[in-house]
């Protein structure tokens, strides 16, 4: 059953219980440093399209692997180049194809609802499709099997399996690219784990996750923009794998999986030139017209820095054109 979810993170983090026994943790490949640094040269090394290439220069690439990092817990990564993304078929929108759902399970705050509320508007600018919100499905539909307190935290948390299975999958509408669950509630996947930051299925184009381990947006405008960012970060991870690109070993990228908040924090809120290329490629979306939309989302949602980071590579890419 494991080989049916992505534990994806960005948008989780896995904690064992010392009571987990050896089944209950993924079987991972030994974690090699130099074998993975030699596998993220490699990928830098294929051709992208013009416009792309002429964006490397403004990431840095993969590294330096920390101690804890998610590679080193998870060897069995190897990294997508754009040529397999191509030819794996992955899930993509098209004319009865051409939503992405959002459905929030149970309630927010005032700031946490204008932090999805901003989300969404991310994530449209991002995969050039429309983001809806569904009616909100309360929290006393879903049973107590499908709910704890941490046996330490004494927090409640939600089963995200349950959510997945039972409640989105049955309502996917037959338009979704995606359809997406956010709750302000902490999750957990199943006994032996302490929580994670969210789940999904690749082939159901469903996922669930979590904001409450992203900060408190209305302690101050610092704290929202830091909240914001995570869950922008979170969706736009989460929805990339739902749309088939793995986890980036080329370039340090939203894309790439990061067992820690620390780790995840240390990543933007874009695509690499390589998650890029596979990103607008599937949506049919131009470079260029990408990086504007994210520019003037950025902008408008008062991310500076990131607004910054996107006039810097709209730069590049004009200089680029120029050159033909």
């Amino acid at each position: 059953m494991k080989a049916f979810y992505s534990f994806l993170t960005v948008a989780l983090t896995i904690l064992f219980l010392p009571s987990c026994s050896d089944t209950q943790k993924p079987q991972e490949a030994a974690f090699s440093k130099e074998k993975t640094l030699k596998i993220s040269d490699s990928l830098r090394k294929e051709k992208l399209s013009t416009e792309t290439e002429a964006l490397r220069p403004n990431f840095k690439p993969f590294g330096p692997i920390l101690k804890g990092d998610w590679i080193t817990t998870h060897g069995s990564d190897k990294g997508q180049s754009f040529e397999e993304y191509k030819k794996s078929n992955p899930n993509r929108p098209n004319l009865t194809k051409n939503k992405i759902y959002i459905l929030q399970i149970g309630t927010f705050t005032e700031s946490q609802e204008k932090i999805l509320t901003d989300t969404m508007k991310y994530m449209e600018a991002c995969f050039g499709v429309s983001v809806k919100k569904l009616s909100t499905f309360p929290l006393n539909k879903i049973p107590l099997t499908a709910r704890r307190r941490h046996r330490e935290w004494l927090h409640e948390q939600l089963n995200a399996k349950y959510i997945i299975n039972d409640i989105l999958y049955p309502n996917r509408p037959d338009d979704a690219l995606a359809l997406i669950a956010f709750t302000s509630k902490d999750l957990y996947p199943g006994e032996g784990w302490n929580f994670v930051f969210g789940l999904a299925s690749l082939t159901k184009r469903i996922g669930v996750w979590s904001i409450f381990r992203n900060g408190d947006p209305s302690d101050s405008q610092a704290h929202y923009m830091t909240c914001l960012r995570r869950t922008i970060s979170t969706a736009i991870h989460e929805t990339g794998h739902i749309l088939g690109i793995k986890h980036c070993l080329a370039y340090e990228c939203v894309m790439c999986g990061s067992n820690s908040r620390e780790e995840s924090d240390r990543r933007g809120l874009s695509y690499c030139p390589q998650c890029m290329e596979k990103l607008t490629w599937n949506t049919d979306i131009p470079v260029r017209k990408h990086l504007e939309k994210l520019f003037k989302v950025s902008r408008q949602l008062g991310l500076i820095a990131e607004s910054k980071f996107f006039a810097n590579c709209l730069a590049k890419t004009a200089d680029k054109s120029s050159e033909k």
